[in-house]
């Protein structure tokens, strides 16, 4: 676990001085504003801690808007990085060829390019995420099953139950498993998303399921 903190805090943070090194290149801030950015990314870094130490301390309101805040940054600055290395290297053989450089600078040109597109990815990964999904498979067999020899699995994954996902969005969930009335209910993965005696209260909703089997 320590190792993987540490390396994920090394590149989370390598990412971050990527950020700040072509901030300052563009506005040039001074000392002052330099170091609040600091400051500001260094909190938004150590973010996910922030947000288990939150719901340690049972303060939920503030753990979630960390979280919200958090989540969505790395989300953004990732896109951010990767957009940002790939200009890097388009337009690093441009610098040799001064008569095609455009009168704004590159350099701008590839950071607005890499916020702008970052922030529509991100805000169309936001809403996204929002809509439920519902694929159907059927499993020939030839082992007897009961039932008129058929039994419906209805399989959850990803759901992330906890300070993100809460009593509106698993309600909506819920309402879908029950519209596709399973036979058995299997979650595989990732169900839960915080600590445990802060979601005890939203087994209720899934206590709503009653599948046949389990």
């Amino acid at each position: 676990m320590v190792m993987f903190l540490l390396t994920f805090f090394l590149l989370y943070g390598g990412i971050h001085l990527y950020a700040l090194i072509r901030i300052d290149s563009i506005f040039h801030f001074s000392a002052v504003y330099k170091t609040l950015i600091i400051v500001l990314m260094i909190l938004l870094i150590f973010a996910p801690i922030l947000v288990r130490i939150a719901e340690t301390h049972q303060m939920e309101a503030l753990a979630r808007v960390i979280a919200f805040i958090g989540y969505l940054w790395m989300a953004f600055i990732f896109l951010f990085f990767c957009l940002g290395v790939v200009f890097d290297i388009v337009r690093f053989p441009l610098r040799f060829f001064p008569a095609a450089v455009a009168p704004v600078p590159l350099n701008n040109i590839a950071f607005g390019l890499a916020v702008c597109l970052s922030f529509i990815l991100v805000a169309y990964g936001y809403f996204d995420a929002q809509r439920i999904r519902i694929k159907k498979l059927e499993i020939v067999t030839g082992q007897n099953l009961p039932g008129g020899g058929k039994i419906r699995i209805v399989q959850i994954s990803d759901v992330h139950i906890g300070i993100i996902i809460k009593e509106k969005q698993l309600q909506v969930m819920v309402d879908k498993i029950k519209e596709a009335k399973p036979d058995i209910l299997v979650s595989t993965g990732d169900l839960l998303d915080s600590e445990l005696n802060n979601v005890l209260p939203l087994a209720e909703l899934l206590a709503q399921v009653k599948p046949q089997f389990g």
